[in-house]
């Protein structure tokens, strides 16, 4: 790969439209200012991105056939070049109060409900349920589980997307939820919010939210959930700890 090809692979990008060569005015408008690129082929062709991220209200998730039709348009873009490399094509499909693929794909209650049953087996048949179904619209990897403990009341934006408030009960269903995702539902998982984002006071996406968290807690998380399906994306959120590089670029650049 050129170093341009390696940079770009370090990027996910969103992309407004229903198909990968989309030529609709209003995606294509949207695109060129907030992206500079017409559609998703081209964003692909022009920064070699890694992934594409989908969201319903870019226009990306209207019925199984477009998803469909649209994640294989993405994967095709790529072949084109002389470093054919496939792309991740992920979504936020938690369930509960996060869920952008909506039915006929199955609809299942959020994490904390998941939680109240404390049965792992249930856990991981939702997960593997949700991977194939995604699988089978060209989605390879999915934005969850939610690995945080919610062990902050004044949290406003985890709650009942956590498992819940105890770090055994946690762990063990994160596990078991990604085990479902990817051994049996053959999609790449990706753990969130690391670190300590089940103990943020603020909401991330209207304000620069500093975390504080149980360390004990993400440590309990990591060495009971993660350690033992291996190696797994982490999502990182829009938070960061007083007085770390991360956060106080984010305090320079006013949030």
């Amino acid at each position: 790969m050129t170093l341009e090809e390696k940079v770009g692979q370090l990027f996910v990008s969103r992309v407004y439209g229903s198909t990968a060569d989309s030529t609709a005015a209003r995606p294509v408008a949207a695109n060129r200012r907030q992206l500079g690129a017409d559609n998703a082929a081209q964003l692909i062709a022009r920064y070699h991105v890694g992934g594409i991220v989908y969201f319903d209200w870019a226009g990306n998730l209207r019925n199984p056939q477009q998803i469909a039709k649209l994640s294989n348009g993405i994967q095709t873009a790529p072949m084109n070049q002389d470093t054919a490399i496939p792309e991740f094509v992920n979504t936020d499909q938690e369930h509960g109060a996060v869920v952008h693929v909506g039915p006929p794909a199955t609809q299942f209650r959020g994490s904390m409900a998941v939680g109240a049953t404390r049965d792992a087996a249930l856990a991981r048949r939702a997960g593997a349920i949700t991977g194939k179904e995604l699988a089978a619209i060209g989605i390879n990897q999915i934005l969850a589980p939610v690995a945080n403990v919610n062990v902050n009341p004044a949290n406003p934006v985890i709650g009942v997307r956590s498992f819940g408030s105890q770090a055994p009960l946690v762990s063990e269903l994160t596990a078991a939820q990604v085990h479902g995702m990817q051994d049996d539902g053959g999609i790449a998982a990706t753990a969130k919010h690391f670190p300590g984002h089940g103990d943020t006071p603020r909401r991330r996406s209207t304000s620069y939210a500093t975390a504080a968290p149980s360390m004990r807690a993400v440590a309990d998380v990591i060495s009971g959930a993660l350690h033992p399906v291996g190696k797994l994306p982490l999502m990182v959120p829009h938070a960061g700890h007083p007085g770390s590089p991360l956060y106080r670029f984010g305090r320079g650049l006013g949030y």
